[in-house]
């Protein structure tokens, strides 16, 4: 955690940076299949467990914490940043969940220096386990990747797809609000949003937040009525939380 905090600072030798990355690769916490915070009882299986418990257990573990402080590097200066550019492939690869989870830290400062160099890694990421797709700053990846620019849209495609079938719920959630987003700004998803009414509550309920966030935005005032058949299903939906949150939109 000292390094986490001060290795940005001035007057660490090579040497000493070095260690970190040693410590990024080889120290023994976290051990396998293991978790070193648990929230709310949850079953201690990686594989089992929410992106915020994944998230929680990044921040309290050797490695996790490591490439926490190698990404501080990275916003340090675009040089250091490609000097230990392997680390990205070292958090991406490394055998536990939570330590994957830190690759947010290495990505989001590549993304300032090398988009495409960044694209490439957090989709690698999402594919090995759907739950990246909801590390911090995930929007920066979706947002750039689907637009008619992008190199990587079909990727993004493919990738929010997989993620609408995914067992965790924060996953499906953020499916939602890629296909209803990227829908009412490309035209994307179309064949997904005539069957609303049969998706999953996780979905719908990312869906809900990106419809409410557009209502409550003036600069889509000329646009707008292009949600109206998601908004229409979703303010007549089962679910309280839904009719809850779509109702505070237009109140």
């Amino acid at each position: 955690r000292i390094f986490d905090r001060r290795i940005a600072d001035d007057g660490w030798s090579n040497n000493m940076i070095n260690l970190l990355v040693t410590l990024s690769k080889k120290a023994k916490d976290p051990e396998p299949e293991k978790l070193n915070v648990t929230v709310n009882n949850e079953p201690n299986i990686v594989e089992d467990v929410p992106v915020r418990t994944i998230a929680s257990n990044a921040i309290n573990c050797c490695r996790g914490v490591a490439f926490s402080a190698i990404g501080n590097l990275f916003w340090k200066s675009e040089k250091l940043a490609n000097e230990l550019a392997t680390s990205l492939d070292d958090a991406i690869n490394d055998p536990h969940p939570a330590v994957n989870y830190s690759a947010s830290e290495l990505l989001l400062p590549m993304y300032n220096y090398n988009r495409k160099l960044a694209h490439e890694k957090f989709l690698a990421l999402c594919n090995k386990d759907l739950r990246m797709s909801c590390i911090s700053g995930n929007h920066y990846f979706f947002n750039d990747g689907f637009t008619e620019e992008s190199l990587f849209r079909q990727q993004y495609l493919n990738l929010t797809l997989r993620m609408k079938c995914s067992p965790f719920d924060e996953v499906k959630k953020e499916a939602g609000r890629q296909i209803a987003a990227r829908w009412f700004f490309y035209d994307l998803f179309s064949e997904e949003i005539p069957t609303i009414t049969e998706w999953a509550s996780p979905l719908k309920s990312g869906a809900t937040s990106v419809v409410s966030q557009f209502l409550t935005e003036s600069r889509y005032n000329t646009t707008i009525t292009k949600l109206l058949p998601l908004y229409e299903v979703l303010a007549n939906d089962d679910d309280k939380l839904i009719l809850e949150k779509i109702g505070r939109s237009v109140s």
